[in-house]
């Protein structure tokens, strides 16, 4: 790369973190012109338009600077957050796991691939990935508690209860994880305990209303 396009790279992504996304995009443009095979600027136009909702533009300049670059774990990141926000699921699963055969400890893809099996309710394939990333850090808060939640779907409740906990432990106020905890109580018919956790829960994260279902059903069944 040339210094000037250097230059503009930095310049352009300066403003991508400003969020003037316009002013970027100009400078993405320009560097291409200069040279129409910068992976970096490929890359970034790509991340770009996928922040803009363009997911197909994203795509192709992703897919280019894929093909630059094969094992870029952060382009095919990208890619694989593009396809899934547009649907393409599929490609978005071939993308999340080609990730993780490149760095089994990148815990964002593991994450993204988790909550697509749990959406396609293939939960032994997501306990799969999730459990994968967990042996590898136990400190991921996000992927534990959702490592839990499919053990609990799967019918795995002595697996999903050491897990949270072992969450709980780490991070006492992650909604996520309390929330899983209290429908793991309610399984187990401990009602008092299971509620004390739904409102704790909410009372961390009230915007969350599949919690607040949850913790209606609970009550109504209590009578």
């Amino acid at each position: 790369m040339k210094t000037g396009a250097k230059t503009t790279l930095a310049e352009a992504y300066a403003r991508h973190k400003a969020e003037d996304l316009y002013g970027a995009e100009a400078g993405y443009l320009s560097v291409l012109k200069q040279n129409p095979f910068d992976a970096s600027a490929l890359q970034l136009l790509g991340t770009l338009k996928a922040q803009q909702g363009y997911y197909p533009l994203a795509i192709n300049y992703l897919r280019e600077s894929l093909r630059l670059h094969p094992e870029d774990v952060h382009v095919q990141y990208n890619l694989g957050n593009a396809y899934a926000e547009s649907g393409g699921i599929d490609d978005a699963i071939e993308c999340f796991q080609r990730v993780l055969e490149l760095d089994p400890g990148f815990d964002q893809a593991s994450l993204m691939l988790g909550r697509i099996f749990m959406s396609k309710r293939e939960y032994s394939s997501a306990i799969e990935v999730l459990g994968a990333t967990v042996s590898i850090n136990r400190s991921n808060v996000e992927v534990m508690s959702l490592l839990a939640r499919a053990m609990m779907f799967n019918d795995k409740t002595d697996d999903a209860m050491r897990v949270v906990q072992e969450c709980l432990t780490i991070n006492p106020n992650m909604a996520a994880a309390l929330a899983t905890y209290a429908d793991l109580l309610k399984m187990q018919n401990s009602y008092p305990e299971a509620e004390a956790y739904y409102r704790r829960a909410c009372a961390i994260d009230s915007v969350d209303e599949s919690v607040l279902w949850r913790w209606g059903d609970l009550l109504r069944e209590q009578g």
